[in-house]
């Protein structure tokens, strides 16, 4: 696999934006992330950061597809990546919850303690404790980052159908623009009650981050690391496409068909410093993303800081967090 690439970087940045939409959400701001009132409400920080983890999720694990020696290879190394790192989190949030419950119940008699780390583990996504959080600006919930946990794994199973075609990129190619181009399609004709439906997965959340994992399978799929570079020119060409949407207000027209080519355009160049970023730090963008939600949430509880200080704070104790992650656990087990 061409480790030279920016996607380390990438990723931590991503995470960065998701810290940002959340920390002005947590704290009961109600103009929004800088993002958003630039964009007139056409999108967000976390809006950005999410759907890019989907396009190079997308990219990335079809290459670990096309190097698994079968399913069951593909889906191990999927559950190593994933799972460890997740359940020492759920361990440790348990672990410093009695700091901030506030309860008649005491805490290791609340039920909803007990299955907080089966059920997430499991992927159901249990957002509550009782007497956690209760009284924050945004109420009770724990780790609100979470839920794209169970889409992301649906997306790992949809690809493994295409184990036995990896090998046959145009028939992959073909399938894969066209699960894109139809979650694209859904979303712009599908009325608004249609996209809200919540069968296990919000019809509209499922064809968001359907369209950029798909987004990102297709762009693999077609070789786009083979055009480095053009990149440079792919990557100013969605620039000014971006620009036009904001400014005339159809950003989310070609949102899901721009940002593909514009996380990939810039992953696979590589720069000095940035692509290197990996091998001196490691990968901290999962850490990130899976810590910093109720770190934030206690930093509210504790400090009702402003937005902007609720950021840096959660920077300031996430990373550390998400440096030992990696080192501990998550490159352990990817390195098996």
């Amino acid at each position: 696999m061409d480790r030279n690439n920016n996607f380390d970087c990438v990723r931590l940045i991503f995470a960065t934006f998701v810290v940002i939409s959340h920390s002005y959400v947590l704290t009961g701001a109600s103009e929004g992330d800088f993002l958003y009132r630039a964009t007139s409400g056409q999108t967000m920080f976390s809006h950005v950061g999410v759907a890019g983890f989907f396009v190079v999720s997308g990219y990335l694990v079809f290459e670990s597809l096309c190097r698994s020696t079968s399913v069951v290879d593909y889906l191990r190394k999927r559950v190593r990546r994933i799972v460890p790192a997740l359940l020492v989190m759920l361990l440790i949030t348990l672990m410093v919850l009695p700091v901030v419950y506030d309860s008649s119940i005491p805490y290791t008699k609340n039920v909803e303690v007990w299955t907080y780390l089966p059920r997430n583990l499991l992927l159901a996504t249990q957002y509550h404790i009782a007497g956690v959080f209760e009284n924050n600006p945004y109420p009770r919930v724990i780790n609100g980052s979470l839920w794209t946990i169970r889409y992301e794994v649906a997306m790992y199973l949809l690809l493994a159908l295409l184990f036995a075609l990896r090998r046959k990129r145009l028939v992959v190619v073909a399938l894969s623009i066209s699960v894109w181009a139809f979650c694209i399609v859904a979303l712009l004709c599908l009325g608004t009650d249609v996209l809200q439906i919540n069968a296990v997965f919000r019809v509209k959340n499922l064809l968001q981050l359907g369209a950029c994992f798909w987004g990102g399978v297709a762009c693999a799929s077609l070789g786009m690391s083979t055009i480095r570079r053009f990149l440079p020119l792919v990557l100013t060409v969605v620039a000014i496409i971006a620009v036009l949407a904001i400014v005339y207000g159809f950003l989310d027209k070609v949102f899901y068909i721009i940002m593909p080519f514009a996380v990939l355009s810039f992953s696979l160049y590589p720069l000095p410093y940035i692509r290197s970023l990996g091998n001196k730090i490691g990968d901290l963008s999962y850490g990130l993303y899976i810590y910093a939600f109720t770190v934030q949430q206690m930093i509210v509880f504790f400090c009702r800081p402003t937005s902007l200080t609720l950021i840096f704070a959660t920077l300031a104790i996430t990373v550390p967090l998400a440096y030992a992650s990696w080192h501990l656990i998550e490159k352990r087990f990817v390195r098996r």
